[in-house]
């Protein structure tokens, strides 16, 4: 089968990356705090019925699992955990709605806590905006949930690496396993 490969890691997938997913996932690898093994890039999972859920990135270490959302915005974002929509206001004065990432990421981290099945592994929801956007006002970030941008992303990880480890070497493995093996190619994606 073939494999392809970005920054050390091999998937049968065909990676279609954006480039802040290309930034988080370089950062990650460059930190040591994850084996390439244990992350995965642009992946896909069954979900309801017929339909399928992809994320972004998802990196697995013996703290936790981090389900990453990238955002790619060049502008001021403002918005509240509560809310349906965040604003993104541009420069030049423009602006529009996003679908609350923490809302979008709380689906993702759901599907990952399914797959595992043990409730004693903490999942993580981080969403990652580029260095172009300045978080102006994001309010009432729930627990395991993280709002960063790309130059805070590995001082966010640094934080939790320095408390202590929650899983073992058999349990990353073990998990980095399952998300593996769950992974779909989706017909339409």
């Amino acid at each position: 089968a073939q494999l392809y490969e970005y920054s050390d890691i091999y998937s049968p997938y065909q990676y279609r990356l954006t480039d802040q997913e290309k930034n988080i996932i370089s950062m990650l690898i460059a930190s040591k705090m994850f084996s390439p093994y244990c992350v995965f890039m642009d992946s896909y999972f069954k979900s309801d019925g017929d339909r399928f859920s992809q994320i972004d990135v998802i990196a697995v270490s013996k703290h936790g699992v981090f389900v990453i959302e990238a955002k790619d915005y060049n502008c001021w974002i403002t918005g509240d955990s509560d809310h349906k929509y965040w604003r993104a206001s541009y420069y030049g004065g423009q602006k529009e709605s996003l679908y609350n990432p923490i809302y979008q990421n709380r689906k993702h981290t759901s599907l990952i806590s399914k797959l595992i099945s043990d409730q004693r592994v903490p999942v993580y929801s981080m969403i990652v905006f580029g260095d172009g956007a300045t978080l102006k006002d994001v309010h009432g970030v729930p627990r395991h949930t993280y709002v960063v941008q790309n130059s805070t992303i590995i001082d966010a990880l640094r934080d939790l690496a320095n408390s202590p480890a929650t899983l073992s070497e058999e349990s990353v493995k073990n998990i980095c396993k399952i998300i593996y093996h769950s992974r779909i190619i989706p017909d339409n994606a």
